[in-house]
């Protein structure tokens, strides 16, 4: 941490001892009672935060303890903002902490806070630390003490140290942290168990509609919009900047481009259907115990068939081996399987109600 910076930290921290009288006259109303110049006394404060400490009703307890939350809360943030991130000796991305934290491999701001500012306020279910029965947080302190540090606000940090009584109020708020983990983990589990038992049978479809086993439409469109949100992390204005940095590493390149205009062609789909057909009359020969393939008794590949088919079309200029894109030898295999299950009479279109269904224009197999 640099010299100045420290400085207005050390100085924004001897304020603290004046928070807890402004929080017990926010807490009770008393600011109002009071004549100009006026100020608490001890005795007023101890009668009062005695009272808090001592009613049945809870609502006392409350109050202080928001009144105090908004007065350290306010502090917390200005010594945080003295210190980070200006006040660091080495300033991201020198600084290898914030280097990690920046890239989101590990930490977060608090964990910076707590290492480079102080640890701020220590809370167990939500609240101050309480009282024992003698008005004490610990025996260090006096009986109802309006200090901040009485109360779990601990002003030290990781870098420098902590007192006795801060790294205890510290470790009560651990403990609390592992069981809690130990309890939610339970029943976190049961709970995502639950859900998934109940929305195991939602697929997506080929049309894009999220169906249940029995085929009835959940959603028209997977989440409103057919985005999914592990593949869409970059899809945020901080990775905006990053994306046009690389676009014309995203563009598409002249050959793709190509292959895709050569897919769009009208020769191309009567090509397909017409492979198509002859895939699955094959198929229903093979079926029926007849030969399959080439005249010398072994199969073809149907992306051999295929590449055939686009050469014999072309008057043989077109297509050798390397020249086929992925893209379209997909899309025959896509058709090729879609003809083949057709065939045995498997195929369950979006919305059938059972076995037998099959492609419109093929005939079903008997």
């Amino acid at each position: 941490m640099q010299a100045k910076p420290n400085k207005e930290r050390r100085r924004l921290i001897r304020t603290a001892k004046d928070l807890g009288t402004k929080a017990v006259a926010d807490a009770f109303n008393l600011g109002s009672t009071l004549a100009a110049g006026e100020e608490l006394t001890e005795r007023e404060i101890e009668e009062k935060l005695a009272f808090a400490a001592t009613s049945r009703d809870d609502f006392y307890l409350k109050q202080l303890d928001a009144a105090y939350k908004s007065h350290t809360d306010t502090l917390s943030n200005a010594i945080s903002g003295a210190c980070l991130p200006k006040g660091l000796v080495k300033p991201f991305p020198s600084n290898n902490l914030q280097m990690m934290i920046q890239a989101g491999a590990k930490g977060g701001s608090v964990n910076a806070i707590q290492i480079s500012a102080l640890l701020g306020q220590i809370e167990l279910e939500g609240r101050r630390i309480p009282l024992m029965m003698s008005g004490r947080t610990l025996p260090s302190f006096r009986p109802y003490e309006t200090h901040p540090r009485a109360g779990g606000f601990v002003t030290g940090r990781f870098l420098t140290g902590i007192r006795p009584q801060e790294f205890f109020f510290h470790c009560m708020a651990g403990r609390e942290g592992l069981i809690d983990t130990a309890v939610k983990t339970s029943r976190s589990g049961y709970l995502q168990r639950c859900l998934i038992k109940h929305l195991e049978g939602l697929v997506v479809n080929y049309d894009l509609t999220v169906r249940d086993s029995e085929g009835s439409v959940v959603q028209w469109m997977y989440g409103e919009d057919g985005l999914d949100v592990i593949r869409s992390q970059c899809l945020k204005k901080a990775f905006f900047p990053t994306i046009m940095a690389n676009v014309e590493a995203l563009k598409p390149r002249k050959e793709e481009l190509a292959r895709l205009k050569a897919i769009r062609e009208p020769a191309v789909p009567k090509l397909m259907r017409a492979t198509r057909r002859e895939v699955a009359e094959e198929a229903r020969a093979k079926k029926e115990g007849e030969a399959f393939g080439t005249a010398g008794g072994g199969k073809e590949s149907p992306f051999r068939k295929f590449e055939a088919k686009m050469k014999e079309e072309s008057g043989g200029e077109v297509l050798e081996k390397e020249k086929v894109s992925l893209v379209e030898f997909f899309v025959f295999c896509l058709i090729f399987l879609t003809s083949k299950f057709a065939a045995r009479g498997r195929l369950v279109q979006p919305g059938g109600k059972g076995e037998g269904a099959v492609l419109p224009g093929d005939a079903p197999h008997r």
